[in-house]
């Protein structure tokens, strides 16, 4: 008996992951999470050129990168940005310890004027509503585990939400994911916002307004040369005649730092869907080229999107 579609994609899928793996062995370390307090400050600093960008438009990085940058620049007691390095090293530098773990919270308020993370399209609905979240934290050599459930209100009044809103405590997973990270690149699974594209602005091949969703992602390269390929699943939609149309996103993208100054990456992404797709495997090939081989190749009718972006450092706060 033949295996089915959706049988050889998960294999697939299993194969990437422990070939990324095996070879691998390394220090883990989590991403730093695009809502944490502390980025914004971390941003500053790259854009006022105090310390390198560990990943030039795609955020989130890892803690350990940042760290990386925070100890290489300039920490002279009597300069301004000397002190704020030296805050954010204290922060969130790790400890040596091969296996570490940590817990941590967060509670407050979120006061807002619009209950949607997409500002582009927002709607009334001003309000104040408490947020509380727990971030669950494990690294075990090369491998990562972060879960952070979030209790969130503002859920209920957001157009976008798809989750239940008939409850006074409305929650989701803010980050969930399964990381194993070497010297050489690594892999992960679950979920954690992301975007691709320059600083502050919402990327066009992955944005971060909208709420995270499961991946299965691969990387492979180091600072000079990257290859970042992920894929997941949609929700399921169903049309007029009731049919259930699976929905399945793919990203990749290439990234060649030319120097210290300049880097150049070909990314594309594709959403294909249908009544009775699955995960199939030209899409999850991370080393594919999706417009040769699905729009000029086999001809699927999936929505690729194919992109440049150019990363300059022209000046030392020009970029």
């Amino acid at each position: 008996m033949r295996p089915r579609p959706a049988g050889r994609a998960a294999a697939l899928l299993a194969l990437l992951f422990l070939l990324a793996a095996a070879p691998l062995a390394a220090q883990g370390s989590p991403w730093v999470p695009l809502d944490d307090p502390r980025l914004a400050l971390a941003e500053q600093l790259i854009a006022r050129g105090e310390i390198r960008d560990p990943s030039p438009m795609v955020r989130p990085f890892r803690r350990a990168d940042v760290v990386a940058a925070l100890e290489a620049a300039d920490t002279a007691p009597g300069r301004p940005a000397g002190r704020v390095i030296r805050r954010l090293l204290q922060s969130w530098r790790d400890r040596a310890d091969t296996n570490r773990w940590l817990v941590e919270g967060r509670a407050g308020a979120q006061a807002y004027t619009t209950p949607r993370r997409d500002l582009l399209h927002a709607v009334p609905g001003e309000n104040v509503l408490p947020y509380v979240d727990l971030r669950l934290e494990a690294v075990y050599g090369g491998l990562v585990a972060v879960s952070r459930p979030a209790i969130e209100p503002r859920l209920s009044d957001d157009p976008d939400w798809r989750g239940r809103r008939d409850l006074r405590v409305v929650g989701r997973m803010a980050e969930a994911y399964l990381a194993w990270q070497g010297r050489f690149g690594g892999a992960w699974f679950g979920q954690l916002e992301q975007n691709w594209g320059p600083v502050g602005v919402t990327g066009i091949p992955i944005g971060n307004f909208a709420y995270a969703r499961p991946y299965l992602g691969v990387q492979v390269g180091g600072r000079t040369v990257r290859l970042l390929a992920q894929a997941g699943s949609l929700r399921d939609e169903t049309d007029s005649a009731g049919r259930v149309i699976k929905r399945y996103h793919f990203g990749h993208r290439l990234a060649v730092r030319l120097s210290d100054r300049l880097e150049l990456a070909l990314w594309e992404t594709t959403l294909i869907s249908g009544e009775g797709r699955s995960l199939e495997g030209r899409f999850i090939n991370p080393a594919s080229l999706l417009l040769l081989a699905n729009q000029y190749g086999e001809g699927d009718p999936g929505n690729v999107m194919v992109g440049l972006d150019a990363h300059w450092r022209a000046g030392r706060a020009v970029t």
